[in-house]
């Protein structure tokens, strides 16, 4: 859903971004929406709260950067959307972002997933980003051999908050050499750092 237009489905992907503005007839194919006004590499966007409570659209693209608006509720058109980078940058890495989550209950909660099954691929904020955790520790997903599978590396592919029981559930895919796709998911609670395979 983009932040910024109620009636609009965002899909976004590598280069590209696909858009349904009637939830109907199928989707328009491009490499911007002008709902973002965004001209980069759109990977991931989200709706929250800034620290002070306003609305604020969260976006994700293809280095690994990590922008705010707080304009979605005032922009009445996409020339009054203005992305500033999440401050402060507490070392994100320089790669994709995979997906953005707020929770619905605790909208001031925000987890981010970054491309690869790497320590530094998951990132949390309690306070709508103005400090940032990266749960790195306890069983993350076995990390394949590169030598053996150079163009099919084991990736976060989505992280969802559960507001009832105060975790996150993380799900990955990780490739055998042929390239045969197996997910593995684990969860985390809130303020932990150790994960847990479901």
């Amino acid at each position: 859903m983009s932040p910024f237009r109620d009636v609009e489905l965002l899909a976004a992907g590598a280069d590209a971004v696909w858009v349904s503005r009637n939830f109907v007839d199928g989707w328009e194919y491009g490499v911007q929406t002008t709902s973002l006004n965004f001209a980069g590499d759109a990977r991931a966007v989200a709706r929250g709260v800034s620290p002070t409570g306003v609305a604020r659209a969260w976006l994700g693209d293809g280095a690994g950067n990590v922008y705010v608006s707080d304009d979605v509720a005032t922009a009445t058109s996409p020339d009054q959307i203005r992305w500033q980078p999440a401050s402060p940058n507490p070392g994100f890495p320089a790669r994709p972002v995979i997906a953005i989550s707020v929770d619905t209950i605790r909208p001031q909660t925000v987890w981010i997933t970054f491309a690869g099954l790497h320590p530094d691929s998951l990132w949390t904020s309690d306070d709508a980003g103005a400090h940032w955790r990266n749960p790195h520790g306890g069983a993350l997903p076995a990390r394949e051999d590169a030598a053996q599978q150079p163009t099919h590396p084991a990736t976060f592919i989505g992280v969802s908050p559960v507001a009832e029981v105060g975790a996150a559930y993380v799900s990955a895919l990780v490739f055998d050499p042929s390239g045969k796709a197996t997910a593995t998911s684990y969860w985390i609670a809130d303020g932990a750092d150790d994960w847990w395979r479901l």
